[in-house]
């Protein structure tokens, strides 16, 4: 599910790039409405399962999915009217639950974007010092 974005990015660059990733959601009008919310219930039982994982970019991709569907997409199917409201209400409620984990998720993901970047920063450092140390010693031996 996660998508793989360089850990050269800052933790904001790479967070908005999840963000545009994850929030593509289409629907296909020919499918039945009713399959939206089945596949809205396996997504919730998912979230939930990366989340105790602390699977933070997978549950927070997730999150941003079933978000978009529900939130925006679903109401443009033609079926939409035809669901019974209490699978639209128990929808919503599951939407409410995880909206509070996916908002620690994405904490917990920034800071972890946030410590990639910096041991990056890092290895890059140690790296130019160890090519400017192999330089000198080159320099000092052609003497």
């Amino acid at each position: 599910m996660a998508v793989y974005v360089d850990r050269q990015l800052c933790a904001k660059q790479r967070f908005q790039y999840l963000l545009d990733f994850s929030g593509r959601v289409e629907i296909d009008l020919n499918v039945n409405a009713k399959l939206y919310y089945k596949s809205g219930l396996n997504m919730y039982r998912q979230f939930n399962i990366y989340y105790n994982q602390s699977s933070w970019e997978n549950a927070f991709c997730i999150y941003l999915k079933y978000e978009k569907l529900f939130c925006d997409k679903i109401r443009q199917h033609p079926e939409f009217a035809r669901i019974p409201v209490g699978v639209k209400s128990m929808n919503a409620v599951n939407l409410r639950i995880i909206k509070s984990k996916a908002e620690h998720a994405k904490r917990e993901l920034l800071k972890l974007y946030h410590n990639n970047y910096v041991i990056y920063v890092e290895e890059l450092k140690a790296k130019k010092r160890r090519e400017l140390s192999e330089n000198n010693k080159i320099g000092r031996s052609a003497k």
